[in-house]
């Protein structure tokens, strides 16, 4: 599947939302957009699927500034893909929770990264993406 942080381009606030508290994997931790991948499907079509499920954006291909592949955490023969999106400002009057979660958070980028209640990987991943943003 694929994974990714969506940032505001001029506050660098981030997208991210609280996962249900029933679902098997990391409940009720704070999350970013991504999920399962379709038949088919480019890790871009599957991170922009999921953006527009879980958060309401279209998210374009020229606002992916970042990819990169990991091994999986489920099963490690396969790969995994972390994406990173930089998207206008006026995007986040826009954003709202979509099918899955109980909250949606919008947040300077230093809170979710210091957040104690996040999925520890992914938010790892996207520091990553922001350190290569930010230098």
């Amino acid at each position: 599947g694929t994974k990714g942080l969506i940032l505001f381009s001029k506050s660098l606030d981030v997208a991210v939302y609280r996962r249900d508290n029933d679902t098997d994997k990391a409940p009720s931790l704070i999350d970013v957009a991504g999920g399962g991948i379709r038949p088919g499907e480019s890790p871009f079509v599957n991170f922009s699927r999921e953006a527009k499920e879980e958060f309401g954006l279209d998210i374009s291909r020229d606002m992916i500034v970042y990819a990169r592949s990991y091994v999986g955490i489920q099963n490690p023969k396969n790969l995994t893909w972390f994406l990173g999106a930089v998207v206008p400002e006026e995007l986040k009057a826009l954003t709202k929770l979509g099918n899955e979660g109980t909250e949606l958070i919008i947040e300077p980028y230093a809170e979710y990264l210091q957040r104690e209640d996040a999925w520890d990987v992914f938010q790892n991943r996207s520091c990553e993406f922001i350190d290569f943003i930010l230098t």
